[in-house]
Protein backbone atom coordinates (compact mmCIF):
# COMPACT_ATOMS: atom_id res chain seq x y z
CA UNK A 1 0.00 0.00 0.00
CA UNK A 2 2.79 2.48 0.83
CA UNK A 3 4.69 1.55 -2.35
CA UNK A 4 2.00 3.27 -4.39
CA UNK A 5 2.35 6.63 -2.61
CA UNK A 6 3.63 9.74 -4.36
CA UNK A 7 5.84 11.27 -1.67
CA UNK A 8 5.58 14.76 -3.20
CA UNK A 9 1.85 14.69 -2.56
CA UNK A 10 2.47 13.94 1.11
CA UNK A 11 4.98 16.80 1.33
CA UNK A 12 2.62 19.19 -0.45
CA UNK A 13 -0.33 18.16 1.72
CA UNK A 14 1.67 18.70 4.91
CA UNK A 15 2.86 22.12 3.68
CA UNK A 16 -0.70 23.13 2.76
CA UNK A 17 -2.07 21.93 6.11
CA UNK A 18 0.67 23.86 7.89
CA UNK A 19 -0.10 27.00 5.87
CA UNK A 20 -3.83 26.58 6.60
CA UNK A 21 -3.14 26.22 10.33
CA UNK A 22 -0.67 29.13 10.51
CA UNK A 23 -3.01 31.47 8.62
CA UNK A 24 -5.84 30.48 10.97
CA UNK A 25 -3.65 31.11 14.01
CA UNK A 26 -2.58 34.48 12.58
CA UNK A 27 -6.17 35.52 11.85
CA UNK A 28 -7.07 34.82 15.46
CA UNK A 29 -3.99 36.59 16.81
CA UNK A 30 -2.46 33.47 18.33
CA UNK A 31 0.98 33.67 16.70
CA UNK A 32 2.25 35.69 19.68
CA UNK A 33 1.23 32.91 22.08
CA UNK A 34 4.27 31.46 23.92
CA UNK A 35 2.86 27.98 23.27
CA UNK A 36 2.45 28.47 19.52
CA UNK A 37 4.65 25.49 18.65
CA UNK A 38 2.47 23.19 20.74
CA UNK A 39 -0.71 24.75 19.32
CA UNK A 40 0.44 24.23 15.73
CA UNK A 41 1.69 20.71 16.48
CA UNK A 42 -1.65 19.81 18.06
CA UNK A 43 -3.53 21.14 15.02
CA UNK A 44 -1.19 19.24 12.67
CA UNK A 45 -1.91 16.05 14.60
CA UNK A 46 -5.70 16.42 14.72
CA UNK A 47 -5.98 17.41 11.05
CA UNK A 48 -2.88 15.81 9.52
CA UNK A 49 -3.27 12.27 10.84
CA UNK A 50 -6.91 11.91 9.71
CA UNK A 51 -5.97 13.41 6.34
CA UNK A 52 -3.08 11.02 5.74
CA UNK A 53 -5.10 7.97 6.85
CA UNK A 54 -8.14 8.96 4.76
CA UNK A 55 -5.97 9.84 1.75
CA UNK A 56 -4.26 6.44 1.95
CA UNK A 57 -7.56 4.66 2.34
CA UNK A 58 -9.20 6.52 -0.57
CA UNK A 59 -6.08 6.12 -2.73
CA UNK A 60 -5.66 9.89 -2.99
CA UNK A 61 -1.87 9.62 -2.60
CA UNK A 62 -1.40 7.39 -5.65
CA UNK A 63 0.71 8.73 -8.51
CA UNK A 64 -1.41 10.77 -10.90
CA UNK A 65 -1.46 10.47 -14.68
CA UNK A 66 -3.80 11.51 -17.47
CA UNK A 67 -5.95 8.33 -17.31
CA UNK A 68 -6.23 8.49 -13.51
CA UNK A 69 -6.64 12.27 -13.07
CA UNK A 70 -10.42 12.35 -12.46
CA UNK A 71 -10.31 9.28 -10.21
CA UNK A 72 -7.47 10.90 -8.26
CA UNK A 73 -9.43 14.15 -7.79
CA UNK A 74 -12.50 12.22 -6.66
CA UNK A 75 -10.35 10.26 -4.20
CA UNK A 76 -9.05 13.60 -2.87
CA UNK A 77 -12.61 14.90 -2.36
CA UNK A 78 -13.59 11.64 -0.63
CA UNK A 79 -10.59 11.88 1.69
CA UNK A 80 -11.45 15.52 2.48
CA UNK A 81 -15.05 14.57 3.30
CA UNK A 82 -13.72 12.03 5.79
CA UNK A 83 -10.70 13.84 7.22
CA UNK A 84 -11.92 17.39 7.80
CA UNK A 85 -15.03 16.51 9.87
CA UNK A 86 -12.97 13.93 11.75
CA UNK A 87 -10.28 16.57 12.42
CA UNK A 88 -12.92 19.01 13.71
CA UNK A 89 -14.28 16.33 16.02
CA UNK A 90 -10.81 15.32 17.27
CA UNK A 91 -9.92 18.96 17.91
CA UNK A 92 -13.10 19.42 19.95
CA UNK A 93 -12.23 16.34 22.00
CA UNK A 94 -8.61 17.44 22.48
CA UNK A 95 -9.49 20.93 23.73
CA UNK A 96 -12.47 19.58 25.70
CA UNK A 97 -15.19 21.50 23.89
CA UNK A 98 -18.66 20.03 23.85
CA UNK A 99 -19.88 22.45 21.18
CA UNK A 100 -17.97 23.40 18.04
CA UNK A 101 -18.87 26.87 16.70
CA UNK A 102 -20.58 26.78 13.33
CA UNK A 103 -18.24 29.46 12.00
CA UNK A 104 -15.22 27.27 12.83
CA UNK A 105 -16.82 24.30 11.06
CA UNK A 106 -17.59 26.40 7.99
CA UNK A 107 -14.13 27.98 7.87
CA UNK A 108 -12.36 24.65 8.38
CA UNK A 109 -14.38 22.84 5.73
CA UNK A 110 -14.20 25.73 3.26
CA UNK A 111 -10.62 26.86 3.62
CA UNK A 112 -9.26 23.38 4.34
CA UNK A 113 -10.82 22.15 1.11
CA UNK A 114 -9.55 25.20 -0.75
CA UNK A 115 -5.97 24.67 0.41
CA UNK A 116 -5.76 20.91 -0.17
CA UNK A 117 -7.87 20.66 -3.32
CA UNK A 118 -6.38 23.84 -4.78
CA UNK A 119 -2.79 22.69 -4.55
CA UNK A 120 -3.70 19.20 -5.71
CA UNK A 121 -5.44 20.54 -8.83
CA UNK A 122 -2.29 22.46 -9.72
CA UNK A 123 -0.08 19.45 -8.90
CA UNK A 124 -2.23 16.98 -10.86
CA UNK A 125 -2.41 19.19 -13.94
CA UNK A 126 1.34 19.83 -13.70
CA UNK A 127 2.10 16.11 -13.55
CA UNK A 128 -0.15 15.38 -16.54
CA UNK A 129 1.37 18.27 -18.51
CA UNK A 130 4.94 17.17 -17.67
CA UNK A 131 4.17 13.57 -18.65
CA UNK A 132 2.68 14.79 -21.94
CA UNK A 133 5.78 16.86 -22.69
CA UNK A 134 8.08 13.96 -21.88
CA UNK A 135 6.08 11.67 -24.16
CA UNK A 136 6.09 14.26 -26.96
CA UNK A 137 9.85 14.80 -26.69
CA UNK A 138 10.53 11.07 -26.57
CA UNK A 139 8.56 10.45 -29.77
CA UNK A 140 10.13 13.33 -31.73
CA UNK A 141 12.82 12.37 -34.27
Amino acid sequence: MLKNVDRWQVVGDVVMLLAFILIGEQDHGFLDDPNIVWTVLRAMIVFGVPWLVAALWCNALAPVSRPTLWRWWLATVQALLIALPLGIWLRALWIDRAVVPTLFISATLGFGTLFILGWRIVYGLGRVWAAGRATAQGSAP
